[in-house]
């Protein structure tokens, strides 16, 4: 997965180049952190920009004036070395290494900041979700699994008595909830059928992890989001970061533009500044890896 970076340069055969590159080494093994997204029109980048469709603005100086108002970091790409400014006559990999540094501040800040919410979800059967999910906590030690799965194995009698607790508790408002689940827990709402059955609401899920980040016990709480969850995507508005696998086939693609086109209506379109769509890598110790490299 890679930042969106918008781009818009008056010279459209550099703009095409530095755009191959870089999207280039995204779709394959080295993985860019960026993928680029060429306009030859300004307007349409900074309305692309205001429907958050881009998390960062690379254009030339003489349109800066017309980006001044954008919640985005924009960058210009300068002829002429300066700190004021992206050079645009060197390697890309060095363009590159430079953007990098310059977010990765803003960036960091963002996502180690208190409690981390990851929401993993996806439109998609068979697509990895619950492995990428589980295989998050995994490599953090310090994380809470919350089970939204589609139809999950059923628990221990034990097991399903305290999420039916723990589900009356969260729709009552009562924040208990968070005691009763017990010191140290890796996992909430396991062993049960809660979301197709629509027993919790997004505002239900948006009380629970606000609860959840206001003790900070936990560095990653990972939201595993089957389709019962998909029926009310206002679920994802709980969540600082959003990871959605993907598959590689025609019906994948139909199913994902609905998706997507689900996330272009009123306050669903802020989402997508922080949604990261991504193919889970199908051995444990690639995923291990990857989650490593991309996610942590």
């Amino acid at each position: 997965m890679g930042m969106k970076v918008g781009i818009c340069d008056n010279d459209r055969l550099y703009m095409q180049r530095l755009m191959a590159y870089v999207n280039g080494h995204a779709n394959g093994d080295l993985n860019s952190d960026f993928i680029f997204y060429g306009f030859t029109d300004a307007e349409q980048l900074k309305e692309s920009a205001r429907r958050h469709e881009t998390d960062l603005i690379l254009i030339s100086p003489e349109y800066l004036e017309l980006f001044a108002d954008l919640e985005q970091p924009v960058l210009c790409l300068i002829r002429e070395r300066s700190s004021d400014g992206v050079f645009k006559y060197t390697r890309a990999d060095k363009i590159l290494e430079e953007l990098k540094a310059r977010t990765a501040k803003e960036s960091k800040k963002s996502v180690t900041s208190g409690t981390t919410v990851i929401g993993v979800c996806s439109p998609l059967g068979r697509s990895g979700k619950t492995r990428l999910a589980k295989g998050i906590c995994e490599c953090c030690e310090n994380s809470l699994y919350i089970a939204f799965g589609d139809y999950q194995a059923r628990g221990s009698q034990e097991e399903v008595q305290l999420t039916d607790r723990l589900l009356f508790m969260i729709a009552s408002r009562d924040e208990s909830f968070y005691e009763l689940n017990g010191p140290g827990a890796r996992e909430l709402l396991k062993g049960a059928e809660h979301m197709e059955l629509r027993q919790l609401s997004w505002e239900d899920v948006a009380f629970m992890i606000s609860v959840i980040k206001e003790r900070a016990e936990y560095e990653r709480v990972v939201l595993d989001l089957g389709t019962g969850a998909m029926s009310d995507l206002r679920i994802l508005l709980s969540c600082d970061r959003i990871i959605v696998p993907t598959l590689r086939d025609d019906y994948a693609y139909e199913r994902l533009d609905v998706f997507k086109k689900q996330l272009s209506y009123g306050p669903l379109t802020g989402l997508n500044s922080k949604i990261a769509y991504a193919q889970v890598p199908q051995d444990d110790a690639s995923l291990a890896m990857w989650i490593r490299r991309e996610v942590l």
